[in-house]
């Protein structure tokens, strides 16, 4: 992908990221002339870079990036901030929140850039594509659209649904029923999954692109928001069928996080869908703006003044663990020891030249916090992180294949072979079977909670099987409101459009 990226980034400058500009944020079309849909999609090229505009969304950190790994975090209460402390959930799900806008405005940019690449393949001139290309870029689009409105739905609820390129009757379009969104999710992501190729099949230039695995995971997932168990099942045993690669977990516990290791067939098994980053040249990040190559997090949860020789920045500490989600492993789990750290552990990360011992953390007085090694590896030379981000793991597959199988005919002994495999790799011994429904549940969510403390999409498991309140009352005695199980709709568009729906805040 790397040789169409400069042309993509001033294709997407120009059809994307001028949205201060729109009447509305469904409109993906610049309107000051600097480009016009006229102008563009004449040659294969712009539909390429129209098609790799839509995957920058994803790199900026309020999409798919750092921001949308640490924001439902801090929802949870697991995650706190540099000084240890949670967010006060009740006012920080709050409509004003800038950080639910940006994450609405930046999917919503991808759903509007994918609807604008699929009607502009409806009437493309004959020669400029072929069918082949046709095929290929609205699958990638489907896939996109529906990766989308997946994060919008289980985020929002009830939420607006455009299909079509931007007209001014979306400016007060109403909301459409969330089980009618995740309806949309499953037809796009089938659709793309028919035509998507394999991981395997792309050439060298195209590697990043989504895949066929990429679309099974999300559409079992899907399905669950549905409960269709069965279809889910289908979609599961699909991804399982595949064998370009053939996924199944790393080996070890820190391989689908590593910068090293990104080309081994390790890393390539377990990562089904990941934000991809690279870092070429000095750092060139820019506050706010996509697309950006590289990202933060290293630094970010860095602990704060680790120094220079253990973290970028020298660690900035801003997104720390709480430490009851640290205090909440079982003894001898690998997760515990490689992945969440406590103050004055002994860590070498795989860009340390040398190993971080207990009095090496004198400097950093962030004593109650909790530091993921996710993405804190070490300094690398600079600010940036060239650390692909994964959106979903082979691990997080098997756990939901557990719940899967446990729905879909009470098959537990399957359920809990699945969640042993991920016990297993943790170094733990595997939990005896159980048919009952709340004692599965409880040993479900204890696994995912430690195998997917930090990424993003740890929160929506509670909300989706409705465990949320629970969790919060027992880890953090917080009682739940009702509208917390989905995220403010943002006050500036419930403003600006009466129509929208206001999900309960």
């Amino acid at each position: 992908m790397k040789k169409y990226i400069l042309y993509s980034i001033l294709f997407t400058c120009s059809i994307v990221s001028l949205w201060s500009c729109k009447k509305s944020f469904f409109d993906a079309v610049t309107q000051d002339g600097s480009i016009n849909e006229s102008a563009a999609f004449k040659t294969k090229n712009d539909f390429d870079a129209a098609v790799i505009g839509i995957y920058t969304s994803l790199q900026g950190g309020n999409a798919a990036g750092e921001r949308w790994i640490t924001v439902p975090g801090n929802v949870s209460q697991d995650m706190t901030d540099v000084t240890t402390e949670t967010k006060p959930i009740a006012t920080y799900l709050s409509t004003n929140n800038g950080d639910f806008l940006n994450y609405w405005t930046e999917l919503y940019k991808i759903v509007a850039s994918a609807n604008l690449v699929l009607d502009k393949i409806q009437v493309v001139p004959d020669g400029i594509l072929t069918a082949d290309e046709k095929k290929s870029y609205s699958a990638q689009a489907k896939f996109l659209r529906g990766f989308a409105y997946f994060n919008i739905a289980r985020a929002f609820g009830d939420v607006p649904m455009p299909l079509k390129n931007y007209s001014p009757d979306l400016n007060s379009i109403t909301c459409t029923p969330e089980a009618e969104v995740w309806k949309q999710v499953v037809k796009d992501l089938a659709e793309s999954a028919a035509d998507l190729p394999e991981a395997g099949d792309y050439s060298t230039a195209d590697k990043g692109r989504v895949t066929k695995g990429a679309a099974f995971a999300y559409l079992a997932n899907a399905y669950m928001y549905l409960a269709d168990w069965a279809k889910a099942s289908d979609a599961s045993n699909s991804l399982f069928g595949l064998n370009k690669p053939k996924y199944k977990m790393a080996v070890g516990v820190h391989t689908a996080f590593s910068i090293l290791k990104k080309a081994t067939p390790d890393y390539v098994a377990e990562n089904i869908f990941e934000v991809q980053y690279r870092k070429e040249g000095k750092d060139n990040f820019q506050w706010g703006s996509t697309p950006n190559t590289a990202h933060l997090l290293a630094g970010l949860q860095g602990p704060r003044n680790i120094g220079n020789k253990w973290a970028s920045w020298g660690g900035w500490g801003e997104n720390l663990m709480n430490m009851k989600a640290i205090n909440s492993f079982e003894s001898g789990d690998k997760r515990r020891q490689e992945l969440n750290l406590k103050y004055g552990d002994k860590y070498k990360g795989e860009l340390m030249a040398d190993t971080l011992f207990a009095a090496d953390w004198a400097a950093c007085k962030q004593l109650t916090g909790g530091f993921s090694t996710k993405y804190w590896l070490g300094n690398d030379g600079g600010i940036l992180s060239p650390q692909n981000l994964p959106q979903m793991r082979f691990a997080e597959v098997l756990l939901n294949f557990a719940e899967i199988q446990f729905n879909n005919g009470n098959n537990s002994a399957g359920a809990y072979i699945s969640l042993n495999l991920v016990r297993q790799r943790a170094g733990l011994a595997p939990k005896p079977a159980s048919s009952n429904a709340t004692v599965f549940m409880t040993d479900l969510m204890n696994e995912r909670r430690h195998e997917l403390l930090n990424e993003p999409n740890l929160w929506f498991h509670y909300t989706r099987t409705k465990t949320a309140a629970k969790f919060l009352l027992d880890n953090y005695n917080i009682t739940m409101l009702n509208q917390w199980s989905h995220f403010p709709i943002p006050q500036r568009d419930r403003d600006i459009n009466p129509n929208l729906c206001s999900n309960g805040y």
